[in-house]
C-alpha cells in the first residue's frame, strides 16, 4: 500500500498546513468491531484481524503540499484507526490507492455510521515575528536556590466551539509551539481538511495572539 511516484516542484512549507504554521493534525478513532466492515477492508488491503498497518497516503494534486500517515490495527472487539496529516508532499497517489484528499471518505465507506468521534492533536509552530503568547513566556523562577527558566506550560481550556480541551504551549528562539487536543465529530463523506484546519488553528487564539498578519 505504499506509493512511490515522485512529484515535482513541491516542498515542505508550500501547502495547506504551512499556511497556518501547522506541522501535523492527527485524528484517532476507536471503532467497535461490529461497526467496521473488516471483511471489505481485508479484501482491499490484504490485512486480517490481529494485523497492524502503517502506510503513506499521498495527494492526487501535489500542490496540496501535505501527505497522510494511515495507521491502525484490527482487533476482535475494536478497530483503531489513525489518520495523520503532515506538512510536505513528495509523491503523488498511485493508481488504485486512496488519496490524501479522500482518505476520510474512503474510511467512511467501511464504517456503518456516517460519523464518528475522534481525538485530535494539532501541532503548530507559530513564528514569533507574527505571534506571541497571551502570558509571559519564557519566565524565570527560583528553585532549590537556583534560577530556572520555564519556557512552556500545559493548559486546561474552557468550553469552546472548536471543542479544544487541552494545550501544551512553549517557546523557542523563533517560534511559539502549541500542541492542542480536541474532541471532534468527523463526518466521513463530507470531511475536508482544508475546511477543518482554520477552526483548529483558531483555537490557538485562546492563549496566543497574532501581532502581524502572516
Amino acid at each position: 500500500m505504499v506509493p512511490t511516484k515522485r512529484a515535482r516542484g513541491v516542498r515542505p512549507g508550500s501547502g495547506l498546513l504551512s499556511q497556518f504554521h501547522c506541522e501535523s493534525i492527527i485524528y484517532s478513532f476507536t471503532l467497535p468491531a461490529g461497526t467496521f466492515n473488516q471483511r471489505a477492508f481485508s479484501r482491499r488491503t490484504g490485512l486480517k484481524v490481529g494485523d497492524r498497518w502503517n502506510t503513506g497516503i499521498y495527494p492526487t494534486d501535489p500542490s496540496a503540499g501535505y501527505h497522510v500517515h494511515f495507521k491502525g490495527n484490527l482487533g476482535k472487539d475494536e478497530v483503531n484507526v489513525t489518520v495523520e496529516y503532515w506538512d510536505g508532499s513528495f509523491t503523488t497517489r498511485e493508481e488504485g490507492m486512496p488519496s490524501a484528499e479522500s482518505i476520510m471518505d474512503w474510511i467512511g465507506t467501511l464504517v456503518r455510521e456516517p460519523s464518528s468521534r475522534a481525538h485530535v492533536l494539532a501541532s503548530f509552530e507559530k513564528p514569533l515575528k507574527y505571534w506571541r503568547s497571551l502570558f509571559n513566556l519564557p519566565f524565570k523562577v527560583t528553585m532549590g536556590g537556583q534560577e530556572v527558566t520555564i519556557d512552556g506550560v500545559t493548559l486546561e481550556l474552557p468550553k469552546n466551539l472548536s471543542r479544544a480541551y487541552h494545550a501544551l504551549v512553549a517557546t523557542s528562539d523563533k517560534t511559539l509551539d502549541a500542541s492542542v487536543n480536541f474532541s471532534r465529530t468527523v463526518e466521513f463523506a463530507t470531511f475536508k481538511i482544508n475546511e477543518e484546519i482554520p477552526t483548529l488553528s483558531e483555537a490557538v487564539k485562546m492563549f496566543a495572539e497574532e501581532t502581524v498578519a502572516s
